[in-house]
């Protein structure tokens, strides 16, 4: 877009200028000046760009550390869910033990009763 600007501006001066020196030179000094503005504007451009690749990469390794967090997260969550369903089968292990101890409880305070009434009895 400058190039363009420097180019119609140039032929802008040939059309309209007495081709004299004086005004060679005036072109010459604004075309030299112009492609200088245009060497800078592409100098700040490559240090924007540069700029924004570091930025970018930045953010890839930011986005990489992220996943990473992410992953340890899900194994972690994993991890405990599975601790947690162990836990839950042992109390219900533990559950199912005690139902059975309290069965073989009344089981045996039934045969004390009845040992108790055939004592009864035969006395």
């Amino acid at each position: 877009m400058i190039s363009r600007t420097c180019f119609r501006r140039s032929i802008s001066l040939l059309q309209f200028s007495s081709l004299t020196p004086r005004a060679i030179k005036s072109i010459a000094i604004k075309s030299t000046a112009c492609r200088v503005q245009v060497v800078r504007s592409t100098a700040q451009a490559v240090r924007s760009t540069a700029q924004a690749v570091r930025s970018t990469a930045q953010v890839v390794r930011s986005t990489a550390q992220a996943v990473r967090s992410t992953a340890q997260a899900v194994r972690s969550t994993a991890q405990a869910v599975r601790s947690t369903a162990q836990a839950v089968r042992s109390t219900a292990q533990v559950v199912r033990s005690t139902a059975q101890a309290v069965r073989s409880t009344a089981q045996a305070v039934r045969s004390t009763a009845q040992a108790v009434k055939s004592t009864a009895q035969a006395v």
